[in-house]
């Protein structure tokens, strides 16, 4: 593989930071809304003829790769059942209600009742953390980075040439036509033409929306999308401290989603003496998910609310605190582990993530995205040049 291959697998490896606007190892990307499934016309004939053999040949390359994915998820979901049943044979006394949760995560464990969240988490920190990160699967393509690119090499070539060529053609139409350069902005709105062009007309260049890419549906669709809320900059607030085991917040931080989603999860992993709230907000700005955690002498206690319904947890001797708020169309749930803590029927839209208190340490803080597509079309982002 010659450098710039290495640099293309790089830079396509780290998908859920592009997403969020987040440095990935080389170039910068943004979040991507919504394109209506049939194309316009934009008004330029090369444009137009650049435009549809962009979406032409990546669902032609997807009908390839799609399937080569889906393999490499069952493969990666198989290694973690195999690995989660390994802990749970050699689990001690206290780690065997977190080991038996990760099991049931993965789909391969015992029809029995989940433990209580305070035996859950009282697992060892270190057994813990290594449950949670078989549980919950890593965001993005680790295996194609091992593989330098794999089986999505050809596919990011293939995007980058297609989208230089549109590049082209949208600079070579008449400057006085606004919709060729808006629809390189639809496509690619990271490329420095565009940038440049948004400054002077900024309305126009959000005329077209933006492009819902081929491989970035799937994995929206597939629960590898998603971010880790350490890396992402806040629209209020501050990014955190880091430490060897943890990253901590000392203030209050919120994050605004992108594009509002019906199907997300928050994932937390928190050091029992953190403090504070973490919520997700609908477009009111209303929690429709909260768990505030309040540290004790003889360990956390958490009060949480989904919808009407409010829960209060002692936690005695907790280790580590593992829990995960998510929004999907049936509802709303908090759990820890794989134990139902609290659940609403409203049906919401998650558009913010927000951190109230001064002493958040988290070992895990990670949105992931579940799918949700929004009046048929699912929110996608894509990389710039």
């Amino acid at each position: 593989m010659n450098a710039r291959s290495g640099d293309l697998v790089q830079r396509h490896s780290d998908s859920p930071a592009r997403w969020f606007g987040l440095p990935a190892r080389a170039g910068l990307i943004l979040i991507v809304a919504f394109l209506a499934s049939a194309p316009p016309t934009y008004g330029d004939e090369a444009v137009d003829v650049a435009v549809a053999t962009i979406d032409r040949s990546l669902e032609k390359a997807m009908l390839d790769l799609g399937p080569r994915l889906t393999l490499m998820l069952e493969q990666r979901t198989a290694r973690a059942q195999t690995a989660a049943g390994a802990l749970l044979a050699q689990a001690a006394p206290g780690d065997r209600p977190a080991a038996l949760a990760a099991v049931a995560l993965l789909g391969s464990g015992t029809t029995a009742p989940a433990a209580s969240a305070a035996e859950l988490c009282r697992a060892d920190p270190d057994v813990a953390m290594r449950l949670h990160g078989l549980a919950y699967s890593p965001l993005g393509w680790p295996e194609a980075v091992a593989m330098q690119g794999g089986p999505l090499l050809p596919y990011h070539r293939l995007r980058e040439g297609l989208l230089v060529a549109l590049r082209d053609a949208a600079s070579r139409a008449p400057a006085d036509d606004p919709t060729a350069m808006a629809t390189l902005a639809c496509y690619a709105p990271m490329d420095p033409v565009v940038v440049s062009w948004r400054r002077t007309d900024a309305d126009a260049a959000t005329l077209f929306g933006r492009w819902i890419d081929p491989l970035e549906r799937f994995e929206m669709e597939h629960g590898v999308a998603g971010v880790e809320l350490q890396d992402w900059v806040p629209a209020e607030g501050a990014l955190p401290q880091r430490s060897a085991r943890y990253v901590h917040w000392g203030e209050a931080a919120r994050w605004d989603l992108p594009e509002p989603a019906p199907q997300v999860r928050l994932e937390a992993v928190l050091e029992p003496g953190s403090s504070g709230t973490l919520s997700v907000l609908d477009a009111a700005g209303v929690a429709v998910l909260a768990v505030s955690m309040t540290p004790g002498p003889d360990g956390p206690s958490l009060r949480v609310v989904a919808g009407a319904q409010t829960a209060t947890l002692a936690l005695p001797a907790a280790r580590l605190v593992v829990i995960a708020l998510e929004v999907l169309p049936a509802g709303a749930s908090v759990r820890c582990w794989n134990a139902l803590v609290a659940h609403t029927e409203r049906t919401s839209t998650a558009t913010a993530l927000r951190y109230d208190g001064s002493g958040l340490d988290a070992r895990c803080l990670r949105l992931r995205y579940l799918g949700a597509p929004v009046g048929g079309r699912p929110i996608h982002p894509v990389h710039g040049f």
